[in-house]
């Protein structure tokens, strides 16, 4: 069975810019690949290049409601 899993090795995100590119393409790619299950390890840096804190928990929270069932 090929075909099952992708993996993503994604260089240290430093900037705001740079992480909602990155989870733009995560979106991109789970609508194309339509997983059942979406892993991110490990989301802290993305969440710290965002600025932390409520905006960015926020940010994590409406990205992933968008993903659908």
């Amino acid at each position: 069975m090929r075909g099952l899993l992708k993996f993503y090795r994604i260089p240290v995100i430093e900037s705001e810019e740079a992480a909602v590119d990155l989870f733009g393409e995560i979106g991109r790619t789970v609508v194309e690949f339509k997983p059942s299950v979406v892993v991110v390890d490990s989301v802290t840096p993305l969440l710290r290049a965002i600025g932390g804190g409520l905006r960015a928990r926020a940010y994590l929270q409406n990205f992933s409601y968008n993903l659908g069932p």
